[in-house]
């Protein structure tokens, strides 16, 4: 056997190619420096899809810029913000502890 020759890519082309194509078209639209999105089957921990804006054309190398090059979903550092919100209201929801109807009063700090 040829080491490596069993691995199998869960990348779904389909939904890689709808990734693509949407964080493309926000980034452009939006003028953001870059975007990322990652899809993952959250049951198996397989990824879906994983989609960079800028991206580069492999086939010329010659007209990629550094920031473009690498897979900036898995490179770049930022602060998560607002996306941990949606981890703690699953978690919230999943123990049953609120509704989404659940108003909740935060006071002022």
């Amino acid at each position: 056997a040829v080491p490596g020759s069993d691995i199998e890519l869960t990348i779904d082309r389909d939904i890689q190619w709808a990734a693509q194509k949407a964080i493309s078209d926000q980034v452009a639209k939006s003028k953001a420096d870059r975007g990322y999105v990652i899809v993952q089957n959250t049951r198996t921990g397989e990824l879906l899809a994983m989609a960079n804006s800028p991206g580069y054309d492999p086939n010329d190398l010659s007209q990629a810029t550094s920031a473009s090059l690498g897979n900036a979903a898995l490179q770049d550092v930022y602060e998560p913000g607002s996306t941990s919100k949606v981890m703690s209201m699953a978690a919230v929801l999943e123990e049953k502890a609120a509704t989404p109807g659940t108003h909740v009063t935060v006071p002022n700090r």
